[in-house]
């Protein structure tokens, strides 16, 4: 004979208010929360993307260069995971042309150890509420650094386009960056006035 789920809810509940019961129990994370049900005890329950989390919970970051006219083959934004307990997810790449139309673009790993030599960025938080990360280096206009693995061209031939890539664009938008790896964007093309942006989340390894 089998119980009914619902069954054991509602008796350990033992409230019989109609509007905005509660149900008490043993839950997963074993801290006594109370789950909220309707009038027909059906359970309030919300949803929110791995994204959404991360900025609620303020490990989510934007890194973006200021627009600038970096030299041809040169590495428009860079972002390297230095944490030894966190992963960082990337969740979007955006990147602006500027002025010229037919612009080429790189997406690629940084696989070898590199010294930076470009300008550095202060993190931006999906959460006004939090700070920038200490455990990540990022940098525009970044000249240390040789091209590794390209996963990705991204060619404008439209001036003054931007585009922001994402997983319905970009397959490999969710890759992981362990620590001491790095992901850039490069210019190839001249574009005179190009900006890009890496959005991504820490995640516990």
């Amino acid at each position: 004979m089998s119980t009914n789920i619902n069954d054991l809810m509602f008796a350990e509940a033992n409230k019989e208010n109609a509007m905005g019961q509660t149900i008490s129990g043993v839950d997963g994370a074993g801290d006594g929360r109370l789950a909220g049900v309707d009038e027909l005890r059906q359970l309030y329950v919300t949803t929110e993307t791995p994204w959404q989390k991360a900025c609620r919970r303020g490990d989510a970051y934007l890194w973006q260069n200021a627009t600038a006219d970096i030299a041809t083959g040169e590495t428009m934004v860079l972002v390297r995971n230095d944490s030894t307990t966190r992963n960082i997810v990337i969740h979007g790449i955006y990147i602006g042309n500027g002025n010229v139309a037919a612009t080429t673009y790189d997406i690629h790993y940084v696989t070898a150890a590199f010294t930076n030599a470009g300008t550095n960025i202060v993190g931006i938080n999906m959460n006004a509420n939090f700070g920038a990360a200490t455990d990540v280096t990022a940098t525009a206009d970044e000249t240390g650094n040789t091209q590794g693995t390209v996963i990705m061209d991204y060619i404008s031939l439209v001036a003054a386009k931007g585009d922001m890539l994402t997983a319905a664009n970009f397959p490999a938008i969710g890759i992981t960056l362990a620590g001491g790896t790095a992901i850039a964007v490069d210019q190839i093309t001249e574009s005179t006035a190009g900006v890009g942006g890496i959005y991504g989340y820490f995640v516990d390894k």
